[in-house]
């Protein structure tokens, strides 16, 4: 299904907001298509905590030095950015609605008039919807199609989904932009975006669920039949396991950070392995070597801990990585979307990249774990790269490319969709729009 924008040619930014960093992207599409990277940037991300903005001033000043700092590195400067980020617990909410025809074959004006109906209105005064997704359109409530135009029915509907966030955290993200003198311009979910960089068709075809792995939340997006069919957000992510490190071995945070870096793994198999002493190489003139020394040892710490230490470091990992899971599937179960079982996975984010991760999930749930890593663009050279940044580098596709390349994930409104825009008064003006 296609929508009126257009491929976006001019330079654009991305900005994808963790709780731990901001990474700002800027790029353009070039004539022939590909996507020519132009300059990139990495910021801490101050004035967060709990995944959510919790000093404004602080987390403008950051957002503010991200986006300078790609400005300078692209030599350009840009007034909008577009917004990726698990933030503001956002949720995708499905609906249908349909109009009556009458007996004459569908036209573009029908389509139109439907879609004219469900202009998104803000359901929950706490929330505001971000996007609309198309499915697919109905005829007659049970027959579905793509292309409705020329068809007979009596009714014709269309499936849709809202995609939509808490309003005090989008206005507090749009009030932290219009600090910088920036626009908010396009918005979207971590893992929404990570699953368009990171699958192919096949695998959107056949149902995979996408774990973006974050600081402070693990957001979880389906794709199923081709289309977008759930986007959420459970806030426990990497953080939480650094916490853990550093209150059971006595650590700082910060050291606690690199010996999850340099040492953590999530492999099942190393908790098992018996902390044993290496033996003494012979003195000079023995003329034999002891046994043990035939036999392979366990790796050694990389880091300044005991091997007591570092022996316990698999299971405060895995303890608190079988709790995100159990949060997953419980938010599976919540939203009726069934049993994470009967999905593929695949994995992303900066979690994604903790030793061993794919092999614990292959372990708990006996299928193999997707792990592609996004395609990268012309240029594209730096921090902003790989797995870690699959949901910027999906973002930055998203908006490079028209939309009707994109079936599964099309917007079609924003909350500043309907500014600007001339509006008739009265019954006369709602009868033009409603039939023409």
């Amino acid at each position: 299904m296609k929508t009126a924008r257009s491929k976006m040619r001019k330079p654009f930014g991305i900005v994808d907001i963790g709780a731990t960093k901001l990474a700002c992207l800027i790029a353009e599409t070039l004539p022939e298509g590909h996507i020519q990277h132009l300059g990139q940037a990495v910021h801490a991300a101050d004035g967060i905590k709990n995944g959510e903005i919790s000093d404004l001033r602080a987390f403008s000043t950051a957002l503010g030095k991200a986006v300078e700092s790609a400005e300078k590195n692209a030599g350009i400067e840009i007034k909008t950015v577009h917004i990726v980020s698990s933030f503001g617990s956002p949720v995708l909410s499905h609906h249908h609605h349909n109009i009556q025809l009458g007996d004459q074959a569908i036209s573009k004006k029908d389509v139109g008039r439907l879609r004219h109906r469900y202009q998104p209105l803000d359901e929950d005064e706490h929330r505001t919807i971000l996007q609309t997704i198309e499915h697919d359109f109905t005829l007659d409530n049970h027959i579905s199609v793509e292309t409705p135009i020329g068809m007979f029915a009596r009714h014709l509907g269309i499936r849709y989904a809202h995609l939509s966030m808490q309003r005090a955290s989008w206005m507090n993200m749009v009030s932290a932009a219009h600090i910088n003198h920036l626009e908010i311009g396009e918005y979207h979910h971590a893992a929404s975006m990570a699953g368009l960089s990171c699958l192919n068709e096949d695998m959107r075809q056949a149902g995979t669920l996408v774990l973006d792995f974050g600081g402070a939340a693990t957001s979880l997006a389906i794709y199923d039949k081709g289309y977008l069919q759930h986007a959420s957000t459970v806030k426990m992510g990497g953080n939480h396991i650094t916490r853990d490190i550093a209150k059971i071995l006595g650590l700082s945070l910060s050291e606690a950070e690199r010996v999850k870096a340099l040492d953590g793994s999530a492999l099942p198999s190393l908790a098992a392995i018996p902390i044993q002493n290496a033996a003494h190489f012979p003195i000079k003139g023995d003329n034999f070597v002891q046994a043990s020394l035939t036999q392979p040892l366990p790796a050694q710490p990389q880091t300044a801990i005991s091997a007591e230490q570092y022996q316990l470091l698999p299971c405060i990992i895995i303890s608190r990585l079988d709790e995100i899971m159990e949060l997953v599937e419980q938010r599976l179960r919540t939203d009726n979307i069934g049993a994470l079982n009967q999905y593929h996975l695949a994995v992303t984010g900066g979690g994604s990249q903790l030793t061993g991760l794919s092999d614990y999930l292959s372990e708990k749930y006996k299928k193999t774990i997707f792990m592609r890593p996004p395609e990268g663009m012309n240029g594209l050279e730096g921090q902003i790269s790989g797995g870690s940044f699959a949901a910027a580098l999906g973002m930055t596709d998203f908006i490079a490319r028209p939309q009707d390349t994109h079936p599964d994930v099309i917007q079609t409104a924003s909350p500043h969709a309907d500014k600007g825009r001339f509006r008739l008064p009265g019954k006369l003006g709602r009868w033009l729009e409603t039939h023409l």
